[in-house]
């Protein structure tokens, strides 16, 4: 009924919490991939041990590719009617398969969200500041993930129908994959996306992973988000115009300030002034923002230096 793809590389600390954890599901009825993505570690003999021992499981060892190619080529073998991704170093909730699938079917969902955390006491738990359930249509849920609101931009801690992966893959050799990807599977939904109030996905922040490690040019690739959205909603994009140039605005002003805060701005010098000059151009557009994105706004244009001291400051 469901295919559990986890993308595994240089996690021999956290796999198999992470395993064991989708193992002790309530819900039995599943398949497990484990892409071993030419992890350098014990992490392929570990993903050969478990499958020995439960048959429900299947091992891919791959060259490596990176996080979209390990998750695409899970995709290509898994046979479930659901697809659903966990980070090798993330672990879930004992009911999280029953929970997502249950609400899956009582609203015949085409994707199941629900909340994920960092801290182990809460999971299991329900979000007080939410209703128990948030449904959407797909375009609903396409102005929610842009304005960044119920809706996430995560891969993980979603339960897909695997027909949305018919066409759509993650895109090879890239970062920011999530933020390239996900709106095409809600886009392409045909039902309902449901937004589960619990916690069921603990998500581990883990220092050594891409997102946290060396600042590099390709972070910038995310940049590329507006354009390709564009492009892909065709004539249906002037629909979301505003929530476009504002999901644009925020990940510009996230890398901006990353780069600021980890001390790479002459480093990237050239990134930052092409950021800096689209933020100028993002604030003439007049789109409805939250107050600290007009003060950051304002700020940069008047003294540039000075929020550059600020957003350093902030850091320590």
């Amino acid at each position: 009924m469901i295919s559990v793809v986890v993308p595994v590389y240089k996690v021999e600390e956290y796999l198999p919490v992470c395993v064991d954890s989708i193992l002790k599901q309530t819900y039995t009825d599943f398949e497990l991939i484990l892409v071993d993505d030419g992890s350098p570690d014990q992490c392929g003999v570990i993903c050969d041990r478990y499958a020995a021992q439960d048959s429900r499981i299947q091992v891919i060892h791959k060259k490596n590719g990176g996080l979209s190619d390990a998750r695409n080529a899970g995709i290509e073998v898994a046979k479930g009617e659901y697809i659903t991704f966990v980070d090798s170093d993330d672990y879930l909730h004992p009911d999280y398969l029953k929970d997502m699938l249950t609400v899956a079917v009582e609203h015949q969902a085409a994707i199941v969200q629900c909340n994920f955390t960092h801290e182990a006491a809460l999971l299991g738990a329900a979000n007080n500041e939410q209703q128990e359930a948030s449904l959407f249509t797909p375009a609903e849920a396409l102005h929610d993930l842009l304005k960044m609101n119920i809706v996430q931009v995560n891969a993980w801690a979603k339960l897909y129908r695997r027909d949305l992966f018919k066409t759509i893959r993650y895109p090879y050799g890239r970062i920011n994959e999530d933020n390239l990807t996900t709106y095409k599977t809600i886009w392409e939904a045909e039902s309902s996306i449901v937004c589960l109030n619990r916690y069921l996905y603990f998500y581990r922040v883990n220092l050594e992973g891409i997102m946290n490690g060396n600042f590099s040019a390709k972070r910038y690739e995310v940049l590329s988000f507006a354009d390709e959205i564009t492009q892909y909603l065709g004539h249906s994009a002037e629909d979301f115009k505003n929530e476009i140039t504002y999901a644009e605005m925020r990940l510009a002003f996230r890398l901006y300030n990353e780069c600021l805060q980890k001390g790479k701005a002459k480093a990237f010098k050239h990134q930052q002034d092409t950021i800096y000059h689209r933020l100028a151009v993002l604030k003439s557009k007049s789109i409805p923002m939250e107050n600290k994105y007009l003060f950051m706004l304002y700020l940069l244009k008047i003294n540039r230096t000075l929020y550059e001291f600020v957003i350093k400051k902030l850091r320590k």
